[in-house]
């Protein structure tokens, strides 16, 4: 916690893939729950429930915002379930992107023909907005679905949100129009009306990680009384085993390794330690106040991942945020912190 800037809010989701454990949440900002005790002031109690930046909100689950690129890993899923993707397939990145009567202007990607892993690492829009119009808009959605967005995990915390998958009698009533090809390009890459809490993008990267199944989040595993004896127990969980391709799927991983070594994410290195990950930069609030969301979600070891995780930070409206600079940065801060402690707690265990 102590890594997130007071003036952000923000929130931090680190879960073991392996069981769907919680094993960090933290949100900002925060408030201590000691004051609480015996009895809260009245007047502090107004000063939390008044404050611009809500206090009492976790953000972890109570906070959803479009989750940008980050998302760019379940349109690659998608891709796959659309029998459209090719771990060795380039798409060409000409500096736009014709949507039906839209055209995207992104003249900051002509690349010429961008390989999958190349666009993965840089983040390149075209690529993953013409790999999602490749199939039928359904199989984008379906597939959002399927790996827990949209849908509440059913986490034993209250307030949790669903998040949004848009769907197209979501538009009509919306925006009182039909869902267009421009609608599924911004899905493509977490924008629009896409949203998701952080707790979401960790419980789907944690799912990535371990290859297709999707745990329910577990913040307990028992409940015991004063003499030890165990009241009530909470097991592991699985909401769905998704199939997967496990040869895709390694191109996939690779690719995500790829944002972290040579591509959007290098701020998130840990030494000794391979991050796989991704990050997102979405843009929320109007063009005369514009306003960014810096995502990084991943996992670690690559090779054998134990820990999977969503940084979300919110920016202000007087700056600019990034996935990369800020939330890969903040990631990198805790985990490389994470495991210089840990080195030295093996350390302390075996001189004693």
């Amino acid at each position: 916690e102590k890594h997130i800037q007071s003036k952000h809010t923000a929130a931090v989701v680190v879960i073991n893939p392996n069981n769907g454990d919680v094993q960090a949440m933290a949100t900002r900002p925060t408030f201590n729950p000691n004051d609480f005790l015996p009895s809260l002031d009245p007047e502090l109690w107004k000063d939390l429930t008044t404050r611009e930046r809500s206090p009492l909100k976790n953000r972890a689950i109570s906070q959803h915002n479009p989750p940008g690129s980050v998302f760019k890993v379940l349109t690659t899923i998608a891709g796959m379930n659309g029998g459209v993707f090719d771990p060795n397939m380039s798409i060409n990145c000409p500096g736009y992107v014709n949507a039906g009567s839209f055209t995207f202007v992104l003249s900051h990607e002509k690349g010429g023909n961008v390989p999958f892993r190349r666009a993965m690492a840089r983040s390149y829009n075209t690529f993953f907005m013409k790999l999602a119009m490749m199939s039928p808009r359904e199989v984008q959605l379906d597939t959002a679905r399927e790996w827990g967005f949209g849908e509440k995990s059913g986490i034993k915390l209250a307030g949790e949100l669903p998040g949004n998958v848009p769907t197209p009698e979501f538009i009509l009533k919306t925006h009182k129009r039909n869902m267009s090809k421009a609608d599924l390009c911004n899905i493509s890459i977490g924008q629009g009306d896409m949203l998701s809490t952080p707790l979401q993008v960790a419980n789907f990267v944690a799912a990535v990680a371990n290859n297709g199944t999707l745990f329910r989040p577990r913040i307990i595993s028992a409940v015991e009384d004063a003499d030890g004896k165990v009241i009530e127990e909470f097991p592991t969980e699985i909401i769905r085993q998704i199939p997967v391709d496990q040869a895709w799927f390694d191109a996939l991983h690779d690719s995500m390794v790829a944002v972290t070594t040579e591509g959007t994410a290098k701020k998130a290195k840990v030494p000794g330690v391979v991050v796989a990950g991704k990050t997102g930069t979405a843009q929320v609030g109007s063009k005369k106040r514009p306003r960014q969301i810096a995502w990084f979600m991943g996992y670690m070891p690559a090779d054998d991942p134990q820990y999977a995780f969503a940084v979300m930070v919110e920016g202000l409206f007087t700056e600019d945020l990034h996935g990369g600079s800020d939330a890969g940065a903040l990631a990198g801060k805790i985990f490389r912190e994470f495991y210089e402690q840990k080195k030295k707690t093996e350390v302390a265990q075996k001189t004693e």
